[in-house]
């Protein structure tokens, strides 16, 4: 048995899988739609390793926030926004929208996400 091989493509498949996504129901845009933020079932060592190091630094909020910037996706799985929108987003969007989403991509299971896919 090649775990090398079994272990690569159990990740390739999670991570390459559906989006799953949350409503975020206080963002409406002019048309009153609720904004809905995509997002992956998982991260790479890489993703996480820039949220641990933030975490590491004593810099929980920026942690939150760089969880926010690289999970958050568009319906075709594009990346909404990027690293330096980390000031605007730490000073003009609301920490509890945020870590709200940041806390449900966090807890969702591909299980239980199975009911939040797009």
């Amino acid at each position: 048995m090649n775990y090398t091989n079994i272990a690569k493509s159990q990740f390739k498949d999670r991570i390459s899988g559906d989006l799953l996504s949350i409503d975020v129901p206080e963002w409406k845009d002019d048309n009153g739609e609720t904004a809905k933020i995509y997002f992956k079932a998982a991260t790479n060592f890489k993703i996480q390793g820039q949220i641990l190091r933030l975490v590491n630094e004593g810099r929980p909020d920026e942690a939150i926030i760089m969880t926010f910037i690289l999970r958050s996706l568009d319906q075709d799985g594009k990346q909404i926004w990027r690293k330096v929108h980390m000031t605007e987003i730490m000073n003009e969007f609301d920490p509890d929208i945020v870590s709200r989403v940041v806390n449900a991509m966090n807890e969702i299971e591909p299980d239980e996400g199975e009911a939040l896919k797009s």
